[in-house]
């Protein structure tokens, strides 16, 4: 027997096991919520009953996947859990899929086909070109409780994204049985599980290997621990085919080597600049000297030419435009823009390296002993004399060389022509990131206060805030000034925004505004909060027998200074003493300077980051609900009371 009909032998052999599974399961009240066990359902919002996943890689363009999931609902913060997407693509064909809907007696409600249900693109919000659809259904009923089913047969003509496994999904959720069952030809799959997974039950016949993962009766995790990955605290599989198929494309994931080559294969040919273009990119940068200049006149150029669209069109998911599209157009994906970058930089001879990366804020790291597509994003690095570059080019806005929190300090493939070779990109130091406050306040004797403040951020601090350069409507920028301080009542004046384009970036705001509820008054006395300018004012709980590390994503200083002028007369009368916190984590610092009737206050609030040792958790959580306490800090001026005359005797 050959290799296509084994193949097609075994499409039969599943296809008719799917239609047999429907067939028993018929209308049988055998989802009554009766027959969930107290036990499992004690406290859940949900209860899956059934949750069964069954995939055979026949050849690296031909896979076979089939769900069945069931789930009972008991109320309405699990209602999401009663829609569902089936989703298809020009590579996946959705040849079946069905969803029921049983009350609580097991009876069934209701039966939707596939011609019934919506049909969309899955991401037509954010797509310019996408081959991305789903039937979307939604089963939700207001009576609990109730249950769903879904049921989904596909044929997958590409296998370089093969279905991970997820044993439940939510902490408030049991799960009575969940399975997935793996064959492929022997030698052809591998697979990374997490400490929380089961380990699977492996068997080999006929040249191939199944792997069975399995949980029953489980009932899930009480609380989700923070500060650490959501991912790695749910029961997870993910698998990976070593020759992979996208497109009619044959792929090799057995090194990053081998997967860079690919890369670097789809990516011929479309570093072509038209003659047009090669002549406008060197009367921008041929008088320029150092390979710095160019690669950032460069850059500048891509900016101000190119915008950017989501594209992901089958093999335009990972092959760019060309060039001569880009240029022709004006956009292009990150894909694309990256190599339009790439290709223009080669032409005024300015090596540079086309990069791929997990992207995201806090994203989960990639697993580099796990060679596989992990990645979601391109940037390009440039190799300078002195130091790598790391450009975005999918942003009008950001400065050359930088890149933010959106990519930094990762994990990342460098793509050349000899293959693919892991790297880093920067790292932005605690001195780099750096919240400089200052705010000057003139207090009237009705308690009526007059400031101006001042904000230099910079680095990963200037990140959260050049957004706002572009924003002129006054409306705005005066809410994000009173979402940015702690005061009441603001009524704002002049508000002064600029930044300083540098490698190391810098955002400056100056505001003025007038406050009448800055300060507490009675009768000859002022009572002052010296911290209304950057306040912590949520922490998080400590934790009982916490398991897992936790990561401090901030690496950064925050430097504060509030300078408070009383009216002529006024003294202290009371204040905190100068205080000083330490832990592993970070420290912080805040003093009160009194001089007559003026307090100078200054914090210093100092992060590093890193992943740190379950056990000192609570040392972190106490640590922050220090800061919190001294935020919060008050300081009393009394009017001093003038000498009486004396009288004469």
């Amino acid at each position: 027997m050959n290799y296509i009909q084994r193949g097609l032998l075994t499409l039969v052999g599943v296809f008719s096991l799917i239609t047999h599974s429907m067939a028993d399961s018929g209308d049988k009240p055998q989802y009554a919520v009766s027959k969930i066990d107290p036990e499992l359902k004690k406290g859940k919002y949900s209860v899956v009953r059934v949750d069964e996943m069954e995939l055979d890689v026949i050849t690296p363009t031909k896979a076979l996947f089939k769900t069945h999931y069931v789930i009972t609902i008991f109320n309405k913060k699990a209602e999401d859990l009663a829609e569902h997407a089936f989703t298809y693509d020009n590579e996946t064909v959705l040849s079946f899929a069905e969803a029921r809907v049983y009350d609580q007696n097991g009876d069934l409600l209701d039966r939707i086909k596939a011609k019934d249900m919506k049909d969309e693109g899955t991401y037509r919000h954010t797509s310019l070109f996408d081959d991305n659809r789903r039937k979307v259904v939604d089963l939700k009923r207001t009576t609990y409780p109730y249950t769903v089913e879904f049921v989904e047969e596909k044929v997958l003509h590409s296998t370089m994204f093969l279905p991970s496994w997820v044993g439940f999904s939510d902490r408030k959720m049991g799960v009575e049985s969940s399975i997935y069952k793996v064959t492929a030809p022997a030698g052809v799959l591998k697979y990374k599980q997490n400490e929380m997974a089961p380990e699977p039950v492996i068997s080999k016949q006929e040249g191939k290997e199944t792997y069975v993962w399995k949980l029953e009766q489980e009932e899930g995790i009480r609380k989700f621990e923070k500060r650490y990955p959501i991912a790695e605290q749910l029961p997870s599989v993910t698998l990976a085919a070593n020759v992979f198929a996208m497109d009619g494309h044959q792929g090799d994931y057995t090194s990053w080597k081998t997967f860079g080559k690919w890369i670097w294969g789809l990516n011929k040919g479309q570093d072509v600049v038209p003659e047009e273009l090669k002549y406008t990119i060197h009367s921008v940068t041929d008088t320029l000297q150092t390979s710095r200049e160019k690669a950032k006149a460069v850059y500048e150029f891509v900016q101000q030419n190119t915008h950017y669209v989501n594209l992901s069109l089958g093999i335009g998911g990972f092959k760019p435009f060309s060039v001569e599209q880009v240029y022709r157009t004006g956009y292009g994906d990150c894909k694309a823009l990256t190599n339009y970058t790439y290709s223009l930089l080669k032409e005024v001879g300015v090596p540079s390296v086309y990069t791929l990366v997990r992207a995201g804020r806090d994203a989960n790291p990639i697993d580099t002993t796990f060679v596989a597509s992990q990645f979601n994003h391109v940037i390009l690095s440039v190799p300078l004399d002195k130091d790598t570059v790391f450009l975005e080019c999918t942003s009008q806005d950001v400065p050359f060389g930088f890149i933010g929190g959106f990519t930094d300090d990762r994990d990342v493939l460098f793509i050349t022509e000899e293959g693919g070779e892991l790297g880093r990109t920067k790292r932005y130091t605690q001195e780099e990131n750096v919240w400089s406050s200052k705010m000057e306040v003139l207090l009237d004797e009705e308690g009526v206060a007059r400031s101006t403040y001042w904000l230099n951020a910079t680095g990963m601090m200037y990140d959260n805030f050049y957004f706002m350069l572009g924003v002129k409507e006054r409306e705005k920028q005066i809410k994000f000034i009173n979402r940015l301080l702690e005061v009441k009542s603001m009524e704002i004046g002049e508000i002064e925004m600029e930044e300083e384009r540098d490698v190391i970036p810098t955002f400056h705001l100056k505001t003025d505004f007038e406050s009448r509820l800055m300060v507490e008054k009675s009768v000859g006395r002022f009572f002052i909060t010296p911290n209304q300018v950057n306040a912590l004012t949520s922490t998080p709980k400590k934790a009982k027998n916490r398991k897992n590390p936790f990561y401090q994503y901030n690496e950064d200083i925050e430097v504060d200074t509030v300078v408070w002028q009383l009216p002529e007369g006024y003294s202290l009368e009371n204040k905190p003493a100068d205080i000083q916190l330490k832990c592993p984590m970070g420290t912080f610092e805040a003093t009160y300077n009194v001089e007559g009737s003026q307090l100078t206050y200054t914090r210093k609030l100092a992060l590093q980051k890193g992943v740190y040792a379950p056990e000192l958790y609570n040392e972190y959580v106490e640590f922050l609900r220090s800061v919190k306490k001294a935020d919060r800090e008050k300081v009393t001026f009394h009017k001093q009371e003038e000498d009486s005359p004396k009288k004469d005797l």
